[in-house]
């Protein structure tokens, strides 16, 4: 019998050592690696910073702010024990306690409706396991709980858990759920408020306060009886948080600065470069922006557009009618009314009741009813009506106005000249209307805005500012058909200097310039400016600006006039930290040499001479001295320049310009092309206007240094007219000739003596 005893005892044994033996081989090799946990890499949202260091966006599928345990407080960290595992700091990983509960309540139900997990089993789920229920899973549940607790404190654990687990819309972690139902940090929740979010884990669709907040409120309430039961906070306390109201909200992630084209811009390039691991990685993206500026760029966009609108738009009613709103129709109403979005200032609203007095009642989807007098709604009063749906906003003196939702769009985008950092870009009305980013996407012909570039080619070509091109009619056959290009003005003008030609955008002297130039020559002439040879018009039509480039592109070229002649490279992302704080990307874009010759970063290449970009930025001075743009006059300043554009039948409207400090391009028109039925200086130069006033205000004017291969001369006998001449082609004494490279007409000098 003894040696019976014996022999079973070391068969049990034996199984047992082999059984033990087979777990800690599965453990060690065949469930995940827990070293893991020790350099874990939470998955965090990209936050997109202006270049003054204010939030403009967040992109990820998962709201995150991790936090250390120390900055938890205390009272927290006790709902989530009395809540989850109170008996988390002296379990080893499996409470066995729980685990009996759960085995009683299966027992007797047949169902598995409580797992007995602990904190520490939920980390090792969260972390390796799927949320599938199974049998095997927690078995394995149980194995990684033990290994963890191996290798990590019970605070290490706690902080991951409190960093990993799902709070509902998108929260993951205590610090998001706080700052996503109720915009605070953690210390400055109540207590209900954090018996919410304690209580949320267990099921946050089925318990949410945002969307069911009747079963929060039983599940907050049940988190504080515990607490209470666990003495971790007194009667009095208890009562005065059940007592509470619900006060949760969506607040999403707040952003401290509207630019949504220039989040969205940021977003898809780093796609682009770094794929979609861009929305977990943690990764912080600085960009060129200044905020200030922007808003300036908003403003003059929205302002613009609305001008043109109220010039042009009449209201129209809307097909929508709600008929009489009666008290129970209220909240039917208001839940239709919040799908329409606000739309830069514009609610929606219905027509609630008009007196006879002419005053109106409007309710928007907020469920504020807004008093109107008839003056607010004269304008459309045919579109006014009981039930009607209508666009409303505030004028300058806080009065609701009613006021037509825009069809016509626009662009503006600034660059720096000297290095290509985006300044300010706006690409729509109202992003919310619409995400397609017309600044950088759309690509349209530019009109008159062309000319400065063809005009440089000139210049290049031996032509002068004082060379003169007869404006009289042109015909070239083209097919059968015989293209007689015009005037905006429809008349003719016979002999003309180039410089007047340019600053009165003469259609006609640009043709005959790019006939006498020779088509190939422009076309590749053009592509100094950054223009790509194969989107040029192969065609005379290129000298009225048949190039279709988009704001951004344009602007570019631009630029190459504001700094001297080189070619800069816009860009928008200034650098990218990681998830530590780590510097991983910094832009170092090429720049153009300061005045002393100093270079900041890698040269940026010359593309035309500063004889040439000089005297075009004369002349582009004189555009809004005494020619198409004289509208900017309003900002008093002498050293800026620029040009308007105009494309045929008005599809299209542009003013680009700038100073040595800032270049700036905007553009007015339908996303269907259209006719405006205005020129650029009337729809897109007050919006380049508004923008300027502000990025210049407060800065010394500051022109450009004259090249010393650049002349002043006299042109006249009377002595009343100067040009600037590039030295190899000014005239060098009373009546002579100009030099034999000298192309389109005589130039003449007082001057009896040479001028150099």
């Amino acid at each position: 019998m003894l040696r019976f005893l014996t022999t079973l005892g070391s068969i049990i044994l034996t199984f047992a050592i082999v059984v033990i033996a087979a777990l800690y081989i599965y453990m060690q090799f065949f469930l995940p690696d827990i070293d893991t946990l020790q350099d874990v890499h939470l998955q965090m949202p990209m936050k997109v910073y202006t270049a003054d260091n204010k939030l403009i966006g967040v992109f990820g599928e998962q709201f995150r702010q991790p936090v250390e345990i120390k900055e938890v407080p205390k009272i927290m960290i006790e709902a989530v024990l009395a809540t989850e595992d109170q008996r988390f700091y002296e379990h080893t990983g499996v409470d066995p306690i729980g685990l009996m509960r759960a085995a009683v309540e299966l027992a007797a139900t047949g169902k598995k409706k409580q797992g007995g997990s602990t904190i520490t089993m939920q980390v090792a789920r969260n972390f390796f396991l799927s949320r599938k229920k199974s049998y095997i899973r927690k078995f394995n549940e149980i194995l990684l709980a033990i290994k963890i607790e191996q290798s990590l404190t019970k605070d290490q654990i706690l902080a991951l858990y409190l960093n990993k687990v799902f709070f509902g819309h998108r929260a993951y972690g205590l610090a998001a759920a706080a700052r996503i139902y109720y915009g605070k940090t953690l210390k400055q929740l109540s207590l209900a408020e954090v018996a919410m979010l304690a209580g949320l884990p267990q099921a946050p669709s089925r318990n949410n306060p945002i969307s069911r907040p009747e079963k929060a409120q039983k599940r907050r309430d049940f988190v504080l009886k515990r607490m209470y039961k666990e003495k971790y906070i007194t009667k009095a306390q208890y009562e005065k948080a059940t007592n509470s109201s619900i006060s949760a909200y969506f607040h999403g992630p707040r952003l401290q600065f509207r630019a949504p084209y220039v989040a969205e811009m940021v977003r898809r390039t780093m796609e682009k470069e770094y794929g979609k691991r861009i929305y977990v990685a943690g990764l912080t993206v600085h960009t060129t922006v200044n905020s200030h500026l922007q808003t300036a760029a908003n403003k003059a966009l929205q302002d613009a557009i609305m001008g043109y609108s109220k010039r042009h738009s009449s209201y129209r009613r809307s097909t929508i009618n709600f008929g009489k709103i009666t008290l129970d129709k209220y909240d039917a109403v208001e839940k239709r009314l919040k799908k329409l979005p606000t739309l830069n200032g514009l609610y929606a609203g219905a027509v609630l009741k008009i007196l006879r007095n002419g005053k109106a009642q409007v309710l928007l989807g907020s469920g504020m009813i807004v008093d109107m007098n008839r003056k607010g709604y004269r304008r459309s009063y045919g579109a006014f009506r009981v039930g009607s749906l209508v666009r409303i906003r505030k004028n300058d003196k806080g009065e609701w106005v009613t006021s037509a939702l825009p069809k016509v769009q626009g662009a503006l985008v600034a660059l720096n000249p000297r290095n290509g950092a985006i300044l300010a870009m706006d690409g729509g009305f109202d992003y919310k209307g619409s995400n397609y980013n017309r600044a950088v996407q759309s690509k349209r012909q530019i009109g008159s805005n062309v000319k400065p570039f063809i005009y440089s080619a000139a210049l290049a070509d031996g032509y002068t500012m004082a060379s003169l091109v007869n404006d009289a009619p042109v015909y070239v056959r083209d097919g059968n058909r015989i293209w007689s290009p015009e005037n905006a003005s429809r008349r003719f003008y016979g002999p003309t200097p180039l410089r007047v030609a340019l600053y009165r955008s003469r259609n006609i002297i640009s043709v005959r310039l790019v006939m006498q130039m020779g088509l190939q020559y422009v076309r590749e002439f053009l592509t100094h400016f950054g223009f790509k040879e194969d989107e040029i018009p192969n065609g005379l039509s290129i000298a009225l600006g048949t190039l279709e480039v988009s704001p951004l592109e344009l602007v570019r070229g631009y630029a190459v006039f504001a700094n001297g002649g080189y070619l800069i490279k816009p860009f928008i992302i200034n650098s990218i930290y990681n998830e530590n704080g780590q510097l991983i990307y910094k832009a170092d874009p090429v720049v153009v040499p300061n005045a002393a010759g100093y270079l900041s970063g890698p040269p940026a290449p010359r593309v035309i001479s500063s004889e040439i970009a000089y005297i075009l930025t004369d002349v582009m001075q004189d555009v809004i001295k005494k020619g198409t743009g004289r509208r900017a006059l309003v900002l008093k300043r002498s050293d800026i320049g620029g040009k308007t554009g105009t494309t045929n039948d008005k599809f299209d409207a542009w003013f680009s310009g700038f100073n040595q400090h800032i270049v700036a391009t905007a553009w007015v028109g339908f996303d269907r092309p259209r006719t405006l039925n205005e020129y650029g200086g009337q729809a897109a130069l007050p919006m380049w206007i508004d923008f300027m006033r502000v990025a210049l205000h407060n800065l010394p004017e500051d022109q450009m240094k004259q090249p010393a291969g650049v002349v002043r001369v006299q042109t006249n006998r009377t002595g009343a007219n100067y040009e600037l001449f590039r030295k190899e082609n000014a005239p060098h004494s009373y009546y002579s000739r100009p030099r034999s490279n000298h192309r389109g007409g005589y130039s003449y000098s007082r001057q009896t003596e040479p001028l150099y």
